[in-house]
């Protein structure tokens, strides 16, 4: 299998330490190891939700209560979710957990839920895939303290409020404060520099989805990098291709983010696969203005749920929308397709998901089908780069980012978050309403592993209990 390919060089593997039964092997297939950026055909034992080694053909590796042949087929750690809007809801959960992603950062964009240590109890007794979660500033925190017009700035009183439900979340393990700018314009930059700072205080993370006064101007990049610097914080910009849809677009972008991190600010950014945006019709990101000053026409936008769903927009239907069913969620095709190309060209850039919760057979093809879609485009097609660093980036550079210390790896140790995938034949087979199936399921994928159990088989979810919370610590 020419995948494999290693240059000439000699497979070497540790060899796993325990003699003992193993509760699992994976035998004979190749293993993706993102710390030392090898492939190597080989076998992984797993005990007590840990990898308890890796051993080369031929060796003498432990008996295992369970042996699993890989019949060649390649295993890396479980894909980690940077940016998703799962937040608990099960049929969410589903599609990534179909995909291969084992841990999934929830709460982003601004919406969360607001007590973040009770969300954690609700979850204790197990969730389709490990879950983590931010809390919202931009929805959330902003109407919980009375804030309903998204182009209000809050007054100093409110702010207070928001800074103390903040400061819970954080106590009760939040991993630091999302921003969902987008859809709240009167935002003041006095809120999220106090919230940032607030943020740093424990040592967390905000991701930003910046502002887009227009599709052309760059203040909104310019302003997460100010706040990495002036709040000292740890910035996550997210969704990168759907804020800023077109390579020169992009490379303005990369340039205001590489000054600031050469002075020393801490920010990075992840990408989807697509370059066609969904948020909800009735959001300040669909305002007549906002489409006027994006350039944007109606047939620009395709309905993916509710009874519409399929057909493209007209101002009649827009209007109509606006006004009976805002909740409707609609599909923004803004960009160009070599944009996402051009975004992971950047080794800091990781994939991610921007999944939420939809109805069979609605939604953004990406809940279900972004990670087979980044391996199949970027790496097996195009040739952006290599299998190894294609995994790096899907499990090693987002632990890495979020501080996970025992997952996206394949030591002896490390979490037995893990996925078995055929390189040859991964891929995404969902599209949008109206052209295929949202939620049809991925190609390649034959088995997900959360702490060593398995959760998928073959396509077909076995347990959808097997995450765990993740409270920041």
């Amino acid at each position: 299998m020419k995948w494999w390919y290693n240059g000439g060089h000699k497979w070497s593997l540790s060899q796993g330490s325990a003699k003992e039964l193993l509760e699992l092997l994976l035998k004979d297939g190749f293993l993706f190891d993102p710390e030392k950026m090898t492939m190597l055909p080989g076998s992984l034992g797993v005990k007590n939700g840990r990898i308890a080694g890796a051993y080369s053909v031929g060796a003498d590796a432990p008996e295992a209560a369970e042996v699993v042949p890989l019949g060649g087929k390649a295993v890396a750690p479980g894909f980690i979710d940077v940016h998703a809007h799962l937040d608990g809801h099960a049929n969410a959960g589903r599609r990534s957990l179909l995909q291969g992603i084992t841990t999934s950062f929830g709460g982003n964009c601004g919406l969360s839920p607001i007590d973040t240590a009770a969300f954690y109890e609700s979850q204790k007794d197990g969730f389709c895939v490990n879950q983590a979660e931010f809390v919202g500033h931009s929805f959330s925190l902003r109407e919980a303290v009375g804030i309903t017009d998204p182009r209000k700035s809050a007054t100093p009183d409110q702010l207070n409020q928001i800074l103390a439900l903040a400061r819970r979340a954080m106590e009760g393990g939040a991993w630091g404060v999302s921003f969902g700018l987008d859809y709240c314009p009167g935002c003041s930059f006095r809120e999220v520099e106090a919230l940032g700072r607030l943020t740093a205080e424990f040592g967390g993370i905000c991701p930003i989805h910046t502002r887009l006064f227009t599709m052309y101007d760059m203040y909104s990049i310019s302003e997460a990098a100010r706040l990495a610097l002036e709040a000292g914080v740890q910035v996550q910009v997210s969704h990168l291709v759907y804020q800023y849809p077109m390579p020169d677009l992009l490379d303005d972008a990369f340039a205001m983010m590489e000054f600031a991190r050469d002075r020393g600010a801490n920010i990075g950014c992840d990408s989807g696969m697509y370059t066609d945006f969904a948020a909800p019709l009735g959001s300040a990101t669909f305002d007549p203005e906002t489409i006027e000053a994006c350039d944007w026409k109606y047939s620009d936008f395709l309905v993916s749920t509710g009874p519409h769903r399929g057909e493209r927009m007209t101002e009649a239907l827009y209007r109509e929308l606006r006004r009976t069913a805002p909740e409707t969620e609609i599909v923004c095709f803004s960009g160009h397709s070599g944009a996402v190309e051009y975004a992971f060209e950047c080794d800091y850039v990781m994939p991610s998901t921007d999944a939420a919760d939809y109805r069979p057979g609605q939604g953004h093809p990406q809940a279900i089908a972004s990670f087979p879609r980044f391996f199949r485009v970027l790496v097996r097609e195009k040739k952006r780069m290599t299998w190894q660093e294609a995994v790096r980036r899907a499990t090693l550079l987002p632990a890495d980012t979020m501080g996970l210390k025992n997952k996206g790896r394949l030591r002896e140790g490390a979490d037995a978050d893990l996925v078995v995938f055929d390189p040859n034949t991964i891929s995404d087979n969902a599209n949008f309403a109206g052209i295929g199936t949202p939620d049809a399921p991925n190609t390649g994928i034959s088995r997900v592993l959360i702490a060593g159990k398995t959760a998928v088989c073959e396509n077909e979810i076995v347990n959808d209990r097997l995450g765990k919370i993740i409270p920041r610590r």
